[in-house]
């Protein structure tokens, strides 16, 4: 539950909490994406998984592509890829 979402940055995987700490992890995004209970988290991009709970505010982005708002902040853009904007927006849905 404390979990925000998980990214990574130059090689190195980190869970950053609710509270804005990132902790350094040994698995990569690809074993943890396995681990993760797909009910709450969910792969945006090869960066990040993020926890529905985090989710502040979705934009439109291009095409079929949505900005996702963080919170606590993601110091990037935390963009759905196109390959993944469907599946996103079935989980959003409950679906």
């Amino acid at each position: 539950d404390q979990i925000a979402y998980i990214h990574s940055l130059q090689k190195n995987t980190f869970l950053r909490t609710k509270e804005g700490r990132d902790l350094p992890l040994e698995e990569s995004l690809d074993k943890l994406e396995l681990q993760l209970d797909p009910a709450k988290f969910i792969r945006l991009n090869r960066q990040l998984i993020v926890q529905l709970h985090s989710i502040k505010e979705l934009l439109a982005y291009s095409k079929s592509r949505v900005k996702v708002v963080l919170d606590p902040p993601y110091g990037d853009d935390a963009i759905v890829s196109s390959e993944r904007s469907a599946e996103f927006k079935r989980w959003l849905a409950g679906g």
